[in-house]
């Protein structure tokens, strides 16, 4: 099943992402209205540029698991587990991140007989 951003509305501090859901031929167009609180948007620390782009991840993980999973999607409102594997993942990469500053060896300082020049070299002839 393909899913197609149609657009959102906004009313108060909610958003609505609308997906129409494009299948065979013999299946006419459904509609997907998923509905989000932007305080809990900010509050997990997720833009809502990407809002579309989740609601599509959740849309197709959906199609995946089957029509059941998928008809709880038509008219739904994203509460906060609905973030869980979003939280996950940003921590994961955050772990990641700092395992590999700590692998990093720092630059040796040049010993005072070396020839290396850092910068404009003052010596006169």
């Amino acid at each position: 099943m393909n899913f197609t951003y149609h657009g959102f509305t906004q009313n108060d501090g909610r958003r609505c992402f609308t997906f129409w859901s494009t299948t065979t031929e013999n299946h006419p167009i459904t509609i997907f209205s998923i509905e989000v609180e932007l305080q809990l948007l900010s509050r997990i620390r997720v833009p809502i540029q990407e809002g579309p782009m989740f609601c599509l991840q959740m849309l197709n993980t959906a199609s995946l698991a089957g029509l059941e999973s998928l008809d709880r999607l038509h008219r739904y409102q994203l509460v906060e587990e609905d973030f869980r594997p979003l939280l996950i993942e940003r921590a994961k990469r955050a772990t990641d991140k700092a395992a590999k500053k700590h692998l990093r060896k720092p630059f040796a300082k040049h010993s005072v007989q070396s020839n290396l020049v850092l910068g404009p070299s003052f010596q006169t002839r």
